[in-house]
């Protein structure tokens, strides 16, 4: 792909209706687009709940850190974006053009490694309270978090790993 991002347009042409059709390269799923795709939406789905549900702790996110709020607000950027790049591969089938390949699926593993380095940034954060002693935060709600965004950041990196794995062909 040319690195002008509206190069892909030179591949509609129109057909005997005069509606355009894409006639550019079409990849597809090795493994079909169910299968591959499966695990990268239950990873994100129950990542993305974890990260939430952090937020929602009495006396955990308004008391921390600026590091950790910086890092719980990363995560929820990157997760959303990843959300929305999942769901316009999903949308595609098992026909993926390459151009929406160049969007998405090349730009997943950065988003999810994006979350895991900004969870591990924010837990951080938060061990670095628990351990000072800081005395507006609550420690059983602080170590919960600590322990829920370790497992949200573990799959995030699974899903770094899976994502790197996947391969269309033509």
């Amino acid at each position: 792909m040319s690195k002008n991002k509206w190069s892909h347009l030179n591949d509609f042409r129109p057909d005997d209706s005069g509606k355009y059709v894409y006639q550019g390269d079409i990849l597809h799923y090795s493994g079909g687009a169910r299968r591959t795709l499966f695990p990268l939406w239950t990873g994100m789905v129950s990542s993305f709940a974890l990260v939430l549900w952090c937020g929602f702790l009495p006396d955990t996110l308004i008391g921390s850190h600026i590091a950790a709020i910086a890092g719980y607000v990363t995560t929820i950027i990157a997760s959303c974006v990843s959300v929305y790049k999942l769901f316009e591969l999903t949308l595609r089938g098992d026909e993926v053009p390459s151009y929406i390949h160049a969007r998405t699926l090349r730009k997943l593993p950065g988003l999810y490694m994006t979350a895991a380095v900004a969870l591990a940034e924010s837990i951080a954060a938060s061990a670095i309270l628990l351990i000072m002693g800081d005395q507006g935060i609550e420690i059983q709600n602080e170590a919960a978090t600590i322990v829920i965004r370790s497992i949200a950041a573990a799959i995030n990196v699974f899903l770094f790993l899976r994502s790197r794995s996947i391969h269309l062909s033509e």
